[in-house]
């Protein structure tokens, strides 16, 4: 079949600085592929950029499709070795695999990023429906490559898209109608400003989807980065049904991106992240420290540049992140890392306050290493460290006096300083306290602590304040919100009280929905420099997840918030991994810098930043491991009659989004079409079958325009065709109506 060919221009390398490592979804997915020679190219294509593909011979990989093709760019991941480098790389376009137009050959593939997809960004328009890849091996005599995603979008939409302008109802919340989305012309997208931008869309009926594609744009910076998708039977109460965060960051314009709501198999195993992530932590940061050990606060190439100062709460949290990772694997090595991590506090006591116990002036401070021991007593059995928890415990009790009404102070030295950081985490050591030992006296310090940070330290959209006083809502910090819901959670597990429950989801609704807590949809707020900072999202992560394990949410939260810990994971793991050294950027969305080990001034990465990371991953193991995400199998395709996209966020503050399609379930990738109350169009098997009243004309034309078959219709009639996309125009007189369908094999 004959495709026009239209002008373009030659490709041009760009590599973003906040390259993936791999994208979800790449055209190659649609394409048949066949290699010169006949070579096992699979992993190239399986969504691993570490596992290498690598020949001494030249190879030809051909991609096919039906539908044409628009090349927008290409993502290539190479091996650690530079060498390994192909010596030649070229992308040709052919709409008739005959004539070629070459894309773009260079004699050198520039790589500039080795542990990240190199983007080669094109603006060419040409329609190919065969797309051919020629490697030549480097000079060595060999090459190596770790994935090859081909980015851009076919000119038609998808077999089996049933969203058309002209049969469904668009609404958006700004006003104007975004029947765009459904027109072929991306260069014409659907605009809005970036303000919750919402689209709903009622079908002529309902249908069962099993994936849905969005287009991005060609304007930088507007494309959406984070959304959800939902389904409803009466447009108005609705069930969540996917859920996306920091997507369309690739520089490729009018970009397609598929989404699979059936298939998870991109998900990471988190458990191996988490293994990665904990290997890294000892080797940067792991060291002796009197008669026990811990961790570093930084590490950097440059000696000069490590800073090997001690912080007690931080090392509280590194005795939760092995509790973690012995709760997961049962490998008591540990557990004796918990131990050792427990012996250095002590030293630090006596070195710092010359005493030999884990009492600190900070009540914060001791309230975190509460919570470990209380938790490493129920993981180990060990009785020491519960009592260690009942020792800090009459301690941080004795932090609360009565100024401003109440609270527990900050540090021995601030009377008046009741920081949220002082109170929350002290109503989760009482409600644990009070079901491990019983008693109403524990419970009723959680009630009084909760009772008293209602009323002084929660702003009015119920995110919580630094300290009562502290009105700037730009000085928040999501450990505060992660506590105090963790804090309402006890409670409610305790009371049954709707108080408690309300107050912690209006908390977690609010940093999930919020653009500026959540920017892209991955939790932010600017805690991303280091320091004590790099604890926080870590500690919101971990509550949050004892809400979606908990068992108590409603269904559409427990979708919500453990897919929002979810796609929080997925950006760190794709966006912001540097695997050669296991280091993590602290803001989830980028590739972390380089450290350069001669810039004496630079500095370094902090292992608060680094426990933060193994937190989210080993929740997200947690939660894998309780199947809170439905694997393949048990995916529920419903009929919907109306969808919604919210676009939470675009990387600027407009929105343009030129295509959204809705694609069917089930093996047809077809429809049944109404074209009017009287006539309809559906599909048998290999049958395209037209029904209604009266005598009907159906002609029947392949993709490229030409007659496939046409013939009279008295009431029905079936007309049997091979595989492939169709127009179906039905006349009777006063009525004529042309409607594309698709049948897959």
């Amino acid at each position: 079949m004959k495709k026009s060919i239209i002008t373009f221009s030659l490709l041009a390398i760009s590599t973003l600085a906040n390259a993936q490592r791999i994208y979800d979804y790449s055209a190659t997915s649609d394409f048949d592929i066949s290699v010169t020679p006949n070579l096992n190219v699979s992993n190239l294509f399986d969504g691993n950029p570490e596992s290498m593909f690598s020949s001494s011979e030249n190879v030809t990989i051909l991609f096919s499709a039906d539908n044409p093709f628009v090349v927008t760019g290409i993502g290539v991941a190479c091996s650690a070795d530079a060498s390994a480098d192909p010596a030649m790389f070229k992308i040709s376009g052919s709409a008739d695999n005959s004539t070629w137009k070459t894309l773009r050959r260079s004699s050198t593939l520039t790589i500039t990023n080795r542990n990240a997809l190199n983007i080669i960004k094109s603006t060419t328009t040409m329609e190919s429906s065969w797309i051919k890849l020629e490697i030549q091996p480097s000079a060595a005599g060999s090459f190596a490559l770790g994935e090859i995603q081909i980015f851009g979008y076919f000119v038609q939409p998808y077999a089996g898209n049933f969203l058309k302008a002209d049969d469904t109802i668009f609404k958006s919340s700004n006003g104007v109608v975004p029947e765009k989305i459904a027109n072929d012309d991306l260069t014409d997208p659907f605009r809005a400003s970036m303000r919750d931008v919402t689209i709903d869309i009622e079908l002529p009926s309902a249908q069962a989807i099993d994936s849905y594609a969005i287009t991005g744009t060609a304007i930088a910076n507007s494309s959406p980065t984070a959304w959800e998708l939902y389904g409803s039977t009466n447009g108005s109460d609705w069930e969540m049904l996917d859920m996306r965060a920091n997507r369309f960051r690739s520089n490729a314009i009018f970009n397609t991106q598929k989404f699979n709501l059936s298939d998870k198999s991109f998900y990471p195993d988190f458990g191996e992240c988490a293994d990665m992530a904990l290997a890294s932590l000892d080797e940067m940061f792991w060291a002796d420290y009197g008669q026990g050990k811990y961790f570093i606060n930084t590490y950097h190439p440059n000696e000069a540049n490590v800073s090997r100062n001690y912080n007690y709460w931080w090392m509280a949290h590194a005795i939760d992140t092995m509790i973690d990772a012995y709760l997961r694997t049962g490998d008591n090595r540990y557990r004796e890392k918990a131990t050792a991590l427990r012996a250095a506090q002590y030293q630090y006591g006596i070195w710092t306050y010359g005493r030999n116990d884990l009492w600190n002036s900070f009540y914060d401070d001791m309230e975190w290493m509460c919570l470990a021991c209380i938790r490493a007593y129920q993981a180990f059995g060990d009785q020491q460290w519960l009592d260690e928890a009942k020792k800090l415990w009459e301690w941080i009790k004795g932090g609360w006096n009565d100024n401003l009404g109440g609270g527990i102070m900050w540090n021995t030295g601030t009377p008046n300083g009741k920081n949220s950081c002082s109170n929350a985490p002290a109503m989760i050591i009482a409600g644990r306290l009070h079901h491990i030992l019983g008693g109403r006296v524990n419970y009723s310090w959680a009630d009084k602590i909760w009772d008293w940070m209602s009323e002084n330290s929660l702003f009015d959209n119920g995110m919580v304040k630094d300290a009562p006083d502290n009105n700037d809502f730009g000085w928040t910090f999501t450990y505060n919100q992660g506590t105090w819901a963790g804090g309402s959670l006890e409670l409610y597990k305790i009371t049954g009280d709707q108080q408690y429950y309300d107050a912690a989801v209006r908390t977690l609704d609010y940093i999930v929905d919020d653009r500026i807590y959540s920017p892209a949809g991955v939790v932010e707020h600017g805690e991303n420099g280091g320091g004590d900072g790099g604890l926080f999202k870590g500690i919101l992560i971990r509550y949050m997840t004892e809400w979606v394990l908990s068992g108590l949410l409603d269904s559409e939260r427990q979708y919500k918030y453990s897919h929002f810990i979810l796609e929080c994971a997925m950006s760190l793991w794709n966006c912001a991994t540097d695997p050669s050294t296991g280091r993590f950027n602290g803001n989830w969305h980028t590739y972390p810098d380089a450290l350069d080990p001669n810039n004496a001034s630079q500095h370094g990465y902090d292992s608060s930043l680094h426990l933060s990371a193994i937190m989210l991953f080993e929740m997200c193991d947690l939660m894998q491991r309780n199947n809170v995400f439905a694997p393949k199998e048990t995916y529920n395709a419903v009929p919907y009659k109306h969808y919604r996209l919210k676009v939470k966020d675009s990387q600027g503050a407009t929105l343009n989004l030129p295509r959204l399609q809705l694609i069917k379930t089930g093996d047809s990738g077809v429809i049944d079409i109404e074209l009017d109350q009287n006539i309809s169009v559906s599909v048998d098997g290999r049958d395209i079958c037209v029904e209604g009243d009266g005598s009907k004309t159906v002609t029947i034309y392949d993709y490229a325009g030409a007659v496939i078959q046409s013939g009279e219709c008295v009431g029905a009639r079936r007309f049997t065709v091979t595989p492939g996309i169709y127009i179906v125009k039905v006349t009777d007189g006063t009525l004529n109506i042309s409607h594309k369908l698709a049948l897959t094999p």
